[in-house]
């Protein structure tokens, strides 16, 4: 029997799925860790508990930091659930996603305009050109010296 051969895509539903959300784009490993991360979430607090209580974004993107700094010192899977923790990232991320489109989650993040985003894009085009310190900031100011008036 063999391969089948590849052929050009005639069928007029082809043109049509390329309007369409491409979800076979995200790896099903992805879904399947999330929603393991998900059904330990759902027996601790309930399913899609953060559709009846609003939930706080700042506490969210703090667990996703320490799923993500326990995978940084090279800790694989959740102690706890004994899912990775790539899945607990995914599971939270969709959560907050889901929150924020059913009005759920509360914005308690810092006033805009905080350094960090600025000083990324600083330090970037630095470690590019080799010019410039965009910790000049963190320097002592000079003194200015008393012209006496």
């Amino acid at each position: 029997m063999g391969m089948p051969r590849l052929v050009a895509a005639l069928n007029p539903k082809d043109a049509a799925a390329e309007t369409r959300v491409p979800l076979h784009l995200l790896p099903a490993i992805t879904q399947i860790a999330g929603a393991m991360a998900c059904r330990q979430g759902a027996i601790d607090y309930g399913p899609y508990n953060w559709r009846e209580k609003p939930i706080s974004l700042s506490k969210y993107l703090g667990a996703i930091g320490r799923h993500l700094e326990r995978l940084k010192d090279g800790e694989w899977l959740d102690p706890k659930s004994k899912q990775p923790h790539f899945g607990h990232i995914i599971a939270t991320s969709g959560i907050l996603m889901d929150a924020a489109h059913c009005g759920m989650l509360i914005m308690d993040l810092p006033k805009e305009d905080g350094a960090a985003s600025h000083l990324l894009e600083e330090l970037e085009r630095s470690l590019k050109t080799g010019e410039g310190n965009p910790w000049d900031f963190l320097s002592e100011p000079e003194e200015n010296e008393d012209d006496g008036t």
